[in-house]
């Protein structure tokens, strides 16, 4: 379970890293990539770098995190702390994965994103969330 969990959040800080160098990928077209990957309607435009960025910086300690929790590597960090992290990891995941099917919530975003959201990206957060939990 936790290679999965590592292999997710690795994957989805690598996508992250390739935004925040300026890359148009898996869809070349900025436009369409944009209503793929990001939430917000009408967009048409990549959020800027720095943001990217920040998710790939913040996806990474979600890797520390997973892989002091599950004692693949030694941390200085007191396990009240390392646990503290985790929760609050598994808590923001968990939000994120069920936002993504709140009526609210999608009446506010674009179709393209709307349909890989319901697919792929809300059910990952809660896959990590989930597998997290039970670290």
């Amino acid at each position: 379970m936790t290679v999965l969990i590592v292999l997710a959040l690795l994957g989805a800080a690598a996508v992250h890293l390739i935004w925040a160098l300026g890359l148009n990928w898996p869809i070349r077209h900025e436009a369409l990539l944009a209503k793929a990957v990001v939430r917000a309607k009408g967009i048409t435009r990549m959020p800027p770098r720095w943001a990217s960025f920040l998710v790939f910086l913040a996806l990474l300690v979600a890797v520390a995190l997973v892989s002091a929790q599950a004692s693949w590597i030694k941390t200085p960090i007191p396990d009240a702390v390392l646990n503290v992290g985790c929760w609050g990891m598994i808590l923001v995941f968990t939000l994120r994965g069920l936002a993504g099917y709140l009526p609210v919530w999608r009446r506010q975003i674009e179709p393209r994103f709307d349909h890989l959201n319901l697919r792929f990206y809300s059910p990952l957060c809660l896959f990590i969330a989930l597998g997290t939990a039970m670290l």
